[in-house]
């Protein structure tokens, strides 16, 4: 009986392990959200003055979950300071609610957008954004601003919660020669973190070693099974 179940269970992982290389669900396993989260924000150019305009730019197609005309989702920008968890944020009139974000040289906060109609694909983004009404508008200062921040656009649904987000990483610099006191360089994407393991990955892997060690008991039973035969044989 203890032989027979233990080959169950190994025979059971084995299937387990088939059935995730292969991508058919495993019973439990909760499907993949549609929504990207921390997906790669692109600052273009990458690095100026205060008062050097530039644009953000998306992976192709980027889009939020729902459009605007049938779903209520709008578009919002944002910039936090590095580490700030993106969903966290939310958008209870026209700014976030913590934090700053994206205006164009004119001063004006990019938010909410309207998204494309249907598709709810991200359109319009200016290209011409501007660091400089960080201080001359929106009231920080050259010291505060000095630092490595998070900036990006955010797909925001009728309650104002974050569904999509996309991020670049932009560090401000103090300089004295800068018109506003500050330059910038930009890296694209979200900072670099440990890799999760996810279960497609650490079920075949779990599934095989159950397997190795149910053959190696089965081995080491039939080796000693062998040794008493030969034993008994000789006595």
């Amino acid at each position: 009986m203890r032989r027979f179940t233990f080959r169950a269970v190994a025979r059971a992982a084995g299937v387990g392990a088939l059935l995730a290389l292969v991508g058919v669900p495993v019973l439990g396993a909760a499907p993949a959200s549609a929504s990207t989260t921390n997906g790669t924000a692109t600052v273009a150019p990458a690095s100026g003055g205060s008062q050097a305009t530039f644009t953000v730019t998306l992976p192709a197609n980027a889009a939020c979950d729902g459009d605007t005309a049938t779903y209520g989702y709008h578009v919002y920008s944002y910039l936090v300071p590095a580490g700030t968890t993106i969903s966290t944020l939310t958008f209870p009139g026209e700014e976030p609610s913590t934090g700053y974000g994206l205006f164009t040289s004119g001063g004006t906060y990019y938010g909410p957008v309207n998204t494309a109609v249907t598709t709810g694909q991200i359109v319009s983004i200016p290209s011409n954004f501007e660091w400089a009404p960080l201080v001359t508008d929106a009231g920080l200062t050259v010291s505060q601003l000095a630092g490595t921040w998070e900036t990006g656009l955010v797909c925001v649904n009728t309650s104002g919660a974050v569904t999509d987000s996309w991020v670049a990483q932009v560090t401000f610099v103090a300089n004295g020669s800068d018109p506003t006191g500050f330059t910038w360089t930009s890296v694209a994407g979200p900072p670099v973190q440990s890799p999760e393991i996810s279960l497609a990955v650490v079920l075949p892997f779990a599934g095989l070693m159950v397997m190795g060690g149910g053959l190696w008991v089965t081995r080491r039973r039939s080796g000693r099974k062998d040794t008493l035969a030969v034993t008994s044989r000789r006595t």
